[in-house]
């Protein structure tokens, strides 16, 4: 994957359930563009698991509709991505 694109310029080529990490090293998900001029996306953010915790184990998609910015955006990862 591209880790030295920049997603600012490149915004146009996001498409929904594109998978990235972003500057302060979280994991998103895009789900819908943000009304307006159609450059801010609503994203899914995902959580890791918690291996001492019973029903936690696992990571997961949580849908906070987390909105971020193509200029945020480091690293595309894998759409299936799964911790």
């Amino acid at each position: 994957m591209n880790s030295n694109k920049d997603w600012y310029e490149h915004r146009n080529e996001l498409n929904p359930g594109d998978v990235f990490k972003t500057y302060d090293d979280c994991v998103i998900r895009l789900d819908r563009r943000v009304p307006g001029d159609g450059t801010d996306w609503y994203a899914d953010v995902w959580m890791n698991g918690w291996p001492n915790i019973p029903g936690y184990e696992k990571g997961h998609w949580s849908s906070e509709d987390a909105i971020v910015s193509p200029g945020d955006l480091t690293e595309k990862l894998p759409n299936d991505f799964a911790g």
